[in-house]
């Protein structure tokens, strides 16, 4: 019994970590690496036939067969997974990137500035658990999470310029 909490423990503390020498490893291999992984659109077009959390995961878990498990991985090793180690780089600055520009965006202590803040720490964590095209757009990309934002401002801003007239 107390093995097997120890296991539990772990397990969960370890999460993200237990994956990286598998990535490094399999995706080593150029013939290995999934290519950009694209959104799938729902309906639009067929889901990516290589993803690179779910290609770990049966390597990590080659017993668990009865479903489709998920090995996360941030932005650099899912990039290196993808295209190899120019294209990790590459998402790691592009991706670090955004986080400055929102942290620069949400200084103030208006309410603007707070959900600005609340979206970049979001974004921050999604960094931390997908690859850099998801980060972006998909359903809890960054594009969603700004478009509100961005909405907001512009019609505060238009109500500004009614109010003045």
């Amino acid at each position: 019994m107390l093995q097997k909490a120890i296991w539990i423990v772990r397990s969960g503390v370890f999460r993200m970590a237990v994956g990286i020498p598998y990535y490094v490893q399999i995706f080593s291999v150029p013939d290995q690496r999934c290519g950009i992984v694209r959104p799938t659109f729902s309906g639009l077009r067929a889901p990516q036939p290589c993803y690179p959390a779910t290609k770990v995961f049966a390597v990590i878990y080659p017993a668990i067969t009865y479903t489709m498990g998920s090995q996360p991985a941030g932005v650099s090793l899912s990039g290196y997974a993808e295209e190899g180690l120019f294209y990790a780089v590459l998402a790691t600055v592009i991706a670090g990137s955004l986080i400055g520009l929102i942290s620069v965006l949400a200084r103030g202590n208006d309410p603007m500035s707070i959900a600005m803040q609340v979206a970049g720490c979001l974004y921050a964590y999604y960094v931390t658990q997908v690859p850099l095209t998801a980060t972006l757009l998909n359903s809890y990309g960054l594009v969603w999470l700004i478009a509100p934002l961005a909405a907001m401002r512009a019609l505060a801003w238009m109500t500004s310029i009614i109010l003045r007239k």
